[in-house]
């Protein structure tokens, strides 16, 4: 019996590790892409294409989940293509 809280007592201990550790790893890329973003400097006209470049990956990702389209070598890749769009809206903005 003891050996099992033990046990459930180590598993919590590093489960909330690696909750810290991830913190720690998602404030550290936050801050790099700020530094990143206040060090871009772009003309109105290329932050309007990368918007408009999320904006369609957005949309054909919206009509991939609806099977209105369908292109298998993309649909591994649906959150991912999603994250890209919103860090591309973040460099835009």
């Amino acid at each position: 019996m003891a050996d099992s809280l033990l046990f459930f007592e180590l598993e919590g201990i590093l489960i909330y590790c690696m909750g810290v550790l991830d913190f720690i790893i998602l404030k550290k890329s936050l801050t790099l892409m700020l530094n990143f973003k206040q060090s871009i400097s772009m003309s109105a006209s290329t932050k309007s294409t990368l918007k408009l470049i999320a904006i369609v990956i957005v949309l054909l990702m919206v009509a991939m989940q609806l099977n209105f389209i369908i292109i298998p070598f993309l649909a591994a890749y649906k959150f991912w293509l999603m994250v890209v769009a919103a860090v591309l809206l973040l460099l835009a903005s």
